[in-house]
Formats: C-alpha cells, sequence, structure tokens
C-alpha cells in the first residue's frame, strides 16, 4: 500500500489553488488613493534657504500654494517646530485653481550656525498635513570697533 498515491486529482487541484492563490497574492497592489472632490494643496517651491544671516537679523519669506483639487482649501492651523519661526496663513478658503499664501518669520536671535525649521501646515485637503521648509547659517555679528584714543605725553 502507497500512502503517498492517495486522490492523485486532489492533490493536483490543490498545488492549482495554491499557485493561483499565490499569483494573486503576488501581483496584487494597493491602490492609489484619489483626491476625489477633496482640495489637494500644492506648492511651487516648499524649500526656501535664506543662506547666510548675522544673529539678531529678522527675516520673511513667503510660500505660494494652489489649490488643485476640486472643492474649497481651507488652512486650520500652521506650526513652527520652534518659536522662533512664525507662520502667518491665507485664513479665506481658497477656491480650485487659486492660490494661497504662508508668510514665514524667522528670528534669528540666540541662535549660531545652520538651522534647519520645519512649519506643518494643516488643512481639509486630501493631503491634510504638509511641511515647508526653511534654512539659514546664522553667523555672529561683526566685532565692535571701539575707538582707540592714543595716550597724550605727560606735562612735566
Amino acid at each position: 500500500m502507497n500512502i503517498f498515491n492517495v486522490n492523485l486529482p486532489f492533490k493536483s487541484m490543490t498545488l492549482v489553488a495554491a499557485a493561483m492563490l499565490f499569483s494573486i497574492l503576488a501581483f496584487a497592489q494597493p491602490k492609489a488613493e484619489s483626491p476625489g472632490k477633496k482640495p489637494v494643496i500644492s506648492f511651487d517651491k516648499n524649500t526656501y534657504d535664506f543662506g547666510d544671516l548675522v544673529q539678531g537679523e529678522q527675516v520673511t519669506y513667503t510660500y505660494k500654494f494652489r489649490n488643485t483639487g476640486k472643492s474649497m482649501l481651507i488652512v486650520s492651523d500652521a506650526k513652527a517646530t520652534c518659536g522662533c519661526t512664525i507662520p502667518k496663513w491665507t485664513k479665506d478658503p481658497v477656491a480650485p485653481g487659486k492660490t494661497g499664501e504662508i508668510t514665514i518669520t524667522f528670528n534669528s536671535a540666540g541662535k549660531m550656525g545652520k538651522q534647519n525649521k520645519v512649519i506643518l501646515l494643516f488643512s481639509n485637503a486630501f493631503n491634510q498635513e504638509e511641511k515647508i521648509y526653511l534654512s539659514a547659517n546664522v553667523i555672529p555679528p561683526p566685532a565692535k570697533v571701539e575707538e582707540v584714543i592714543p595716550e597724550q605725553p605727560k606735562a612735566d
């Protein structure tokens, strides 16, 4: 009696079913989500480098964005990674195809060296959280030149 020759058609069907299941799972790819009718916030440029700044300088840059979605975009909040970076943004809803702004003010007082800041935007967009970035290299202020008064010869 051969125990390995039990119901050969059943083994063949099981093997074929397993191969089909494996091929379906191997080639299945997750569907890319579509924004559908939601707004979409799109930046032409989401990074900005101020270059060299003298410690204590306060600088501003305005990022422009477009609503490339199909309904009104509302930016509800913007948060910076530190108190030295202050965001102000368009509070009114932005219609599809229209633009809005986010103005960032960076204060370099008390900072030194390379600075990298992240501003996180919250909105009703398909991409609900969006990050924008700024950087700067803060250098020390120039040394103050003190007026040197030559000593006067003493009178005898």
